[in-house]
């Protein structure tokens, strides 16, 4: 059986901890932890000045709201929150994801030298 990565071990125990003492509280999500932690599989990905642009698959129903940035300085993982429940025909689906600012209006990527991407990359079909 394979061990996660230090970080995402750390993160999984964390999001469990958040949501058994959220889970049923006024404003909390109730989706589990374990969905939280899905890598997206990703067919492009592109990083601009203030935004990420990526190619998901989708079957009708997958939105940008549907995905989180989780950042650890150098790594960037994308999750996706919601599945895609939909049933057309599956596609690739480009969206893009604001990336978070510093209070000056700064991307926080910006101070990264560099940058790795945690998800897989998909083929196309």
């Amino acid at each position: 059986m394979k061990t996660l990565p230090p970080f995402l071990r750390l993160l999984s125990i964390g999001l469990l901890f958040i949501s058994a003492f959220s889970y049923g509280q006024p404003g909390s999500e109730t989706t589990p932890a374990v969905d939280l932690l899905r890598l997206e599989p990703l067919q492009a990905i592109s990083v601009e000045k203030d935004k990420l642009s990526i190619t998901v698959k989708s079957n009708g129903c997958t939105s940008s709201e549907h995905f989180r940035l989780l950042m650890d300085e150098p790594t960037l993982s994308i999750v996706r929150l919601k599945p895609d429940r939909c049933r057309k025909r599956t596609e690739w689906l480009t969206l893009t994801l604001p990336l978070p600012q510093t209070a000056h209006g700064i991307s926080v990527l910006a101070n990264w030298e560099d940058i790795y991407i945690n998800n897989p990359l998909a083929l196309s079909d």
